[in-house]
């Protein structure tokens, strides 16, 4: 549940506290919106990728992922692919395999940078860079930004 029920409670909650932020306060009220409004902003989305436009963009979008995706495989030995693709089949069905240093954030496609993560977890997680402390000695070839 969110903090505040009402988007207009949350507006004037942002618009006191960061009017010396406008484009803070702007980015925080169109979040706010899509929260609300999350069925309404998904169907757009789906109709919008059913157009011309649409479909051009998501064909860029994916040739850039795959493109990511591809060069950070580079340099892999086959014995390297193997010990990734047995990471991969390891995964418990509640899983995800996540990359730990996200490609599209520079990350790459190594043994080092995969670790198991609950689906919900992975979800959340997005391309964010989430390390606990304690866990960080273990990921050495990890530098975060």
């Amino acid at each position: 549940m969110n903090r505040f029920d009402e988007l207009d409670e949350f507006v004037a909650y942002v618009n006191k506290n960061y009017k010396n932020n406008l484009p803070y306060a702007y980015k925080k009220s169109q979040q706010a919106y899509y929260i609300k409004n999350k069925k309404k902003h998904l169907e757009y989305c789906k109709k919008y990728e059913q157009t011309e436009k649409g479909k051009k963009i998501r064909k860029q979008i994916n040739s850039e992922r795959s493109s990511r995706f591809e060069n950070s495989r580079n340099g892999l030995s086959f014995q390297e692919r193997e010990e990734i693709k047995k990471f991969y089949l390891d995964c418990p069905e509640t899983h995800h395999v996540d990359h730990i240093k996200p490609l599209s954030r520079g990350g790459k496609h190594r043994l080092w940078n995969l670790q198991h993560l609950e689906k919900k977890k992975n979800l959340q997680k997005y391309n964010n860079i989430l390390f606990d402390v304690e866990e960080f000695d273990k990921y050495p070839h990890c530098m975060v930004d």
